[in-house]
């Protein structure tokens, strides 16, 4: 957490957040170091609570859970309190869609805000989830069908393997087709 009560530790739950407060030329960016579990900025406290009554879009960031806090008084100052519960780092992202249970990782897909859906599409597709019934889960809730990404992985990986050998007949290129 921040060392002075008078700022917040504001986390960022994508990988490039940036925000610019009412009235100021700069911007507020929260940008993902590669070598670190998260992504956060440390605010002033005063100039937190005045954005988060000004402008809609910097609210709905939390909303929506691609920026997030841990303090107790700005959570239920702002009522975002529901939406703590869903919010984790990719780390933990990853644990979680591991060790869930069918019905907890159900919950998640339900209730939890739209960046944490993205953030769960993200870790699946960099590594494979072998749980068929977590797959049909992730259909079902976002239309996204992981065994065709993990199929349409294996065939690109095989047309890598393979070097492609073109025969010229006559000086010319085959023609390319135009359907697959």
């Amino acid at each position: 957490m921040a060392n002075n009560s008078k700022t917040v530790r504001v986390y960022s739950n994508s990988p490039s957040v940036s925000h610019k407060p009412f009235g100021t030329t700069f911007y507020w960016l929260w940008e993902q170091n590669p070598y670190e579990d998260e992504c956060y900025l440390d605010l002033n406290k005063k100039e937190l609570e005045e954005e988060m009554r000004r402008s809609v879009g910097f609210r709905r960031m939390f909303e929506r859970g691609v920026l997030n806090v841990k303090e107790p008084d700005i959570l239920k100052r702002f009522r975002l309190d529901d939406t703590d519960e869903y919010i984790m780092n990719n780390k933990q992202l990853q644990e979680f869609v591991e060790n869930s249970t069918i019905e907890e990782f159900d919950d998640f897909l339900q209730y939890a805000p739209q960046a944490m859906i993205d953030n769960i599409e993200v870790v699946c597709t960099a590594k494979e989830l072998t749980d068929r019934n977590k797959i049909k889960l992730i259909r079902k809730f976002t239309g996204k069908d992981l065994e065709e990404f993990y199929n349409d992985k294996i065939i690109d990986e095989e047309k890598e393997e393979k070097p492609v050998k073109v025969e010229t007949k006559k000086g010319r290129q085959p023609r390319k087709p135009v359907i697959k």
